[in-house]
């Protein structure tokens, strides 16, 4: 289980170092890091459902200007673990996804 602790959190460090490493290659978005995480738990299926569902959450999220929308990696990363380890789906994918994207932001903020 530590292994794949670490191994989720290689793909959350991989979907933030986007604006660092890669520029604008779009992987932090759900639809690649929700099937990332899904491999790495052993549902590939869910991992790709669930990046599907919340990738339509954000499908119009942009930063423009100063305008910051909300974190699509935590999302992505944590919705796709809670949904596979619950066994709840994409329901519980959009549940934990979205608000937890919200307060990552606001701590980012903050900080």
């Amino acid at each position: 289980m530590i292994v794949k602790t670490l191994l989720v959190g290689l793909v959350a460090l991989f979907g933030y170092g986007e604006y660092f490493l890669t520029g604008r290659g779009q992987v932090a978005r759900p639809i690649v890091i929700g099937p990332l995480t899904g491999l790495i738990l052993g549902d590939l299926t869910t991992g790709i459902e669930i990046g599907a569902a919340l990738e339509l959450a954000y499908i119009g999220v942009v930063e423009i200007g100063a305008s910051v929308p909300q974190d699509m990696v935590s999302s992505g990363v944590l919705g796709t673990v809670f949904a596979i380890t619950t066994g709840k789906g994409i329901s519980a994918a959009l549940t934990f996804g979205l608000p937890l994207s919200m307060l990552v932001l606001l701590v980012q903020n903050l900080a």
